[in-house]
């Protein structure tokens, strides 16, 4: 089971937030740029500074290290960061089928980064994401810039994760039919705090 529980979240000129995501469940939080939710995921992701409680499965994000934490509870930024000239030397322990689901052949672990598209290098960021088995996913618009196909692509692989592994997941979009697609709540962000909408 894994639950995230956040409490009185404040971060920059945002919150206090409260907000909890049950195992197996996705939640939606959508809303106009620069509104504050990228950096949502960021302070739960404990990366930016911030105030209030946080816990998964009933324990504090304090009580854990950060790597820890990070590892558990796994943010998938907007713009993804690579450190390896090839793609396969990122991912020594993926399955080659989740390669295929997002519409891979199997000679992309050959392929040099620098040949990536945007949307190769978000497909390929959601599976090095997978790697560590997370339970929780922070997800900031995981399918900005693809096309319907890859969209949906990424939509069906994120919620047979989330089912396989009962995972909880926060999606951060900017669209509410996607939200209303993807998701079991949804949340306006708006004036530096959530609003349920359904």
């Amino acid at each position: 089971m894994s639950k995230l529980k956040i409490e009185n979240l404040i971060y920059r000129n945002c919150g206090p937030i409260n907000l909890s995501v049950n195992a197996g469940e996705c939640i939606c939080i959508y809303g106009k740029s620069g509104t504050g939710k990228s950096l949502l995921l960021r302070s739960i992701a404990d990366i930016d500074p911030h105030y209030g409680e946080i816990f998964l499965n009933d324990k504090e994000q304090s009580d854990f290290h950060p790597c820890e934490w990070r590892k558990c509870v796994a943010m998938l930024p907007s713009e993804n960061r690579w450190w390896h000239e090839n793609v396969g030397d990122h991912f020594p322990k993926t399955k080659n089928h989740l390669f295929n689901k997002l519409d891979f052949n199997d000679d992309v672990t050959k392929w040099n980064v620098a040949r990536l598209s945007t949307g190769e290098s978000q497909r390929l960021a959601l599976i090095r994401l997978f790697s560590n088995n997370p339970e929780v996913l922070l997800l900031d618009e995981p399918t900005a810039g693809l096309d319907v196909k890859s969209t949906a692509l990424v939509e069906e692989i994120v919620n047979d994760y989330m089912i396989e592994n009962n995972a909880a997941v926060i999606w951060v979009s900017h669209d509410p039919e996607q939200a209303k697609r993807i998701s079991q709540k949804h949340f306006l962000f708006k004036d530096g705090n959530i609003v349920k909408t359904n």
